[in-house]
């Protein structure tokens, strides 16, 4: 398989003529859960610069013409997209790639589901050029479990009968992975979940789900009456373990999402966390005395950082306190000037105390932390008004900080 994934970069090249270029490779080849007739190679192919309509259409039939080249049936399993990279991270509609199963097409722009992404990150391999990941967003708990919500209702909505079909059984596989996530919060192949899913006797038809796995090591069995049969007859046994997943499901709590600002192109995008630290019935601020502003702890997300990652940190640098979260309660996208700015605001508990660690900037600042009651709080940031025709950024800034600050209080049921 290396000699497949090597020419196909080779090939790749030829037609980018120069143009810098990196693979990805994920999924199931990495997670050595690769099986035959079942599993696709997902493949990411990031350009640096847009694609012309030349190269697009000479990309788009790569996988036959490999295939015609080597009479490997593997170079036709390649699965996924190539695109440049700001229409990965803008969501831009340069022309780009799709090879899926069977079929290609050429599309304007292109992303991986939340799922991939989140492979990308925590498992991905680069084959070929520099790794861009450090430029790409990374999934965050919140995006992760939407993308749980929309595989629960794909299979609520469309999987009422199933067809004699091997992929009838990767239902169960599937759901199986979504539990894992939500439970563990990784993501593993789908063989490992399944067998996680029945140790933990979390699905109501482990006949179900345990013929699911012996179909996946070995496809032949589709051709066993009995399998053949059972897969016609899968729906209800995976209704019934997506009820489990139903369940589950409600234990969480999505974020609220909001966008101000003006509808103006998105040039660039930043992303942000910020925290609502609460001890005592007093709220955590960090206040820069030389430049006269007040902000809640937080920061920008850093190159290849987990939304998660990031808030902890911020907390750790700026108060010198050892934070816990969950998934955030709020997602704010900030729109001016073609400048794009997501805040995830998170509800931060505190379990221990650690050494602090400001920046120069932060030192120069004459930042230090201080905590102040809900009143004062509100006082702060809800004087943003006062600076709308005379400080444009700190306007902004404060509206951003009382926009999470209200939305933490409207969660618990409290009024400002």
């Amino acid at each position: 398989m290396e000699r497949i994934i090597a020419l196909l970069c080779r090939r790749v090249g030829d037609i980018l003529k120069g143009e810098p270029f990196s693979v990805y490779i994920y999924g199931s080849y990495v997670l050595s859960d690769m099986r035959p007739g079942w599993s696709d190679i997902d493949v990411l192919i990031l350009t640096e610069n847009p694609l012309s309509q030349t190269r697009t259409e000479a990309l788009l039939s790569l996988r036959q013409r490999l295939y015609a080249e080597t009479g490997d049936e593997r170079c036709l399993a390649f699965e996924g997209g190539i695109t440049d990279i700001s229409s990965l991270t803008l969501g831009g509609d340069n022309l780009s790639v799709y090879w899926g199963t069977g079929k290609e097409r050429l599309t304007k722009g292109y992303a991986p589901d939340v799922f991939a992404m989140h492979q990308l990150f925590s498992s991905g391999r680069l084959v070929f050029g520099s790794d861009v990941r450090e430029y790409l967003p990374r999934p965050g708990r919140e995006d992760i479990l939407e993308g749980v919500l929309r595989h629960y209702g794909t299979i609520r909505k469309y999987v009422t009968e199933t067809k004699r079909s091997l992929y009838s059984f990767g239902w169960m596989l599937d759901i199986s992975r979504c539990l894992y996530t939500l439970k563990k919060g990784g993501l593993i192949c789908k063989t490992k979940a399944a067998l996680w899913a029945l140790e933990e006797g979390l699905c109501p038809v482990p006949d179900a789900l345990f013929a699911a796995l012996e179909v996946r090591r070995d496809t032949a069995l589709i051709n066993v009456e009995k399998y053949a049969v059972l897969s016609e007859n899968m729906a209800p046994f995976i209704q019934r373990y997506a009820d489990v997943l139903g369940t589950e499901l409600e234990k969480f709590k999505q974020p609220k999402r909001l966008t101000v600002g003006d509808d103006l192109p998105v040039t660039s995008r930043k992303y942000r966390c910020r925290g609502i630290v609460c001890r005592e019935g007093k709220y955590l601020i960090t206040d820069q005395q030389k430049v006269g502003y007040c902000l809640l702890p937080g920061g920008g997300i850093e190159p290849g950082e987990s939304p998660e990652e990031c808030i902890v940190r911020e907390v750790s640098e700026e108060a010198g306190l050892i934070a816990e979260i969950g998934l955030p309660y709020l997602v704010l996208t900030e729109r001016y000037g073609g400048e794009e700015t997501v805040s995830r605001f998170y509800s931060v508990q505190i379990k221990g105390t650690c050494e602090k660690l400001l920046t120069e900037s932060e030192i120069e600042k004459g930042t230090v932390t201080r905590w102040v009651d809900k009143a004062e709080l509100t006082n702060i940031f809800g004087s943003y008004g006062d600076y709308a025709h005379t400080n444009e950024d700190k306007y902004r800034v404060y509206l951003r900080e009382y926009t999470g600050i209200k939305a933490f209080f409207d969660t618990e049921g409290e009024s400002l």
